[in-house]
């Protein structure tokens, strides 16, 4: 039997005093938020940082080579998913190709995105016994996104963290329309597959709803770029990764930054035209480089593959939802060869997911997640220069971070291995915020 949850009490109705001061928190959170994505905004815009360099150049630039009649993805190869075009085309509908008027649309589309989010945590039955609590998560949230800077707002991962989140809430109750949104988040970024394949692991009554919600998108994508005859390059999102070499800021490149920083011979850091990004060059960087893929896989496979000989009961299962999507989503930073900035909206998004579904047991991950986004800042834009030069703050700053992101993804992994080896679904203690067995958000 599942711990009682605050969601299975009865639910408590304010008195008009605490009602009151119930919206009033509301309207500070939303004052809040509306001003944090003005300021973002304009940091975005103005700042010489040039924070928002991919969006105004290289995404304004994908939305005018469909304009003249090539569409990435489908006559061309391109690094993204297919359907991260969308927001970026609606972007360039509503500018009318005009570059600042594209950054102020775009700003605007994940500023409602991340909204959305925000409406849920606060205006989604205000006055339950559940409310304080996603009230607290959304300060947090709005914490975290200031922590993260311009890159909060400035990416095609702004619009997937936020409704992510929502839809890993809904998993419990709309498996289906769940593995239907988190599929369609994938065709713009891949890495929500992580929380479908951690949900299609761990939820084991609800795996065929899932595959029908993720087979239905993917028919649907895949039916389109067919009939636009893009079929050749619809996957080259994958391919066009491979050939990369270790990014600057990756994990891995830890290491060779610090030979880079200190002068060793031989080690520098270069900009790829090709890619966009600053590689490094040097002894083993290539090596390292071809490595990470396939060690990446057999980490994902060998997580999963401890799921699958575990086997665990359904309520067990549900118990390990949020570890193991926690642990997926880290392995895809960790083992990368990419260390862009925009990671830490994936690890927000988890970090979100996990309070809303655990509560305080989900603490510890939260403030990491708030260190590694505004360490994350720091090196992008703000500190990028000591980058580029490669000295020995730079090295600092990049290390701390990708520290930090090795501990995370430890503790996920401590939190999945120790769950797995539970005997009984009670060791999850009742965390008074959200229940480990349902979620609100589907009510």
């Amino acid at each position: 039997m599942m711990p009682t949850t605050i969601h299975d009490r009865k639910e408590l109705q304010p008195t008009p005093p605490q009602a009151e001061r119930h919206w009033h928190s509301i309207w500070l959170i939303w004052l809040s938020f509306v001003t944090l994505c003005l300021v973002l905004g304009g940091m975005n815009l103005y700042s010489a940082a040039y924070p928002m360099g991919d969006v105004l150049d290289v995404y304004r630039g994908w939305t005018e080579e469909v304009a003249n009649g090539s569409i990435p993805g489908i006559d061309a190869p391109y690094v993204y998913p297919i359907v991260s075009l969308v927001p970026m085309l609606l972007a360039g509908a509503v500018s009318g190709g005009d570059r600042f008027g594209f950054g102020v649309a775009w700003l605007v589309i994940t500023s409602f995105a991340w909204a959305v989010l925000i409406a849920y945590l606060t205006l989604w039955k205000p006055r339950s016994s559940t409310a304080a609590g996603r009230r607290r998560i959304a300060w947090w949230t709005v914490a975290a996104l200031a922590a993260l800077g311009p890159i909060a707002l400035g990416r095609i991962d702004s619009v997937t963290a936020p409704l992510a989140v929502l839809a890993m809430l809904a998993l419990r109750r709309h498996p289906a329309l769940a593995s239907a949104g988190m599929t369609l988040f994938a065709w713009m970024k891949i890495w929500t597959v992580a929380p479908f394949a951690a949900a299609f692991l761990s939820e084991r009554q609800s795996r065929r709803r899932l595959t029908i919600g993720a087979v239905g998108v993917c028919a649907a994508v895949l039916g389109f770029a067919l009939t636009l005859g893009g079929w050749p390059h619809v996957f080259s999102f994958v391919t066009e990764q491979t050939g990369r070499g270790l990014q600057v800021e990756s994990v891995a490149a830890t290491p060779f930054v610090w030979l880079a920083a200190l002068g060793v011979p031989g080690y520098e850091v270069y900009y790829s035209f090709e890619i966009l990004t600053f590689q490094l060059r040097g002894e083993g960087t290539d090596a390292a480089a071809s490595f990470l893929t396939p060690f990446m896989v057999v980490a994902l496979a060998l997580i999963g593959a401890v799921m699958v000989l575990r086997r665990p009961g359904s309520e067990a299962g549900q118990r390990l939802l949020m570890p193991l999507a926690g642990s997926f989503t880290l392995v895809l930073i960790v083992c990368n060869k990419v260390g862009s900035p925009q990671f830490s909206c994936w690890i927000i998004a988890i970090a979100l997911a996990g309070l809303l579904l655990e509560g305080e047991r989900w603490r510890a991950a939260a403030f990491l997640s708030l260190a590694i986004a505004l360490l994350t800042q720091w090196i992008y834009p703000w500190g990028y220069d000591s980058i580029q030069d490669i000295n020995v703050s730079g090295a600092m700053m990049v290390t701390i971070r990708n520290a930090l992101e090795l501990v995370l993804c430890a503790w996920m992994l401590r939190e999945l291995w120790r769950r797995t080896h539970e005997r009984s679904a009670d060791a999850l203690p009742d965390t008074g915020m959200a229940p480990a067995n349902d979620s609100d958000c589907a009510r």
